[in-house]
């Protein structure tokens, strides 16, 4: 989590943006945060149902039952971005 965040930290730089994404170091703390927040996230059987639903810039993780995949664009800003 700490590449992606960095990623998105750099490129918000760059857009003169704030840093969408979620800081920290867990991906399933993420992962339970972006949908707490009303972020929109595809479950495996999602995906595979409507592969379309799989956006370019997506943030996806795998876990032992199901893939994450949240927009980078809809993520909350977690700090002083």
């Amino acid at each position: 989590m700490a590449f992606v965040f960095w990623s998105f930290r750099e490129s918000a730089k760059k857009l003169t943006l704030k840093n969408p994404a979620i800081k920290t170091g867990g991906v399933l703390n993420a992962w339970n945060r972006a949908r707490s927040g009303g972020v929109v996230t595809l479950t495996t059987e999602e995906a595979l149902h409507d592969p379309g639903t799989i956006k370019t810039g997506m943030v996806s993780s795998i876990a032992p039952t199901r893939v994450m995949a949240t927009p980078a664009s809809s993520l909350p800003c977690t700090e002083t971005c």
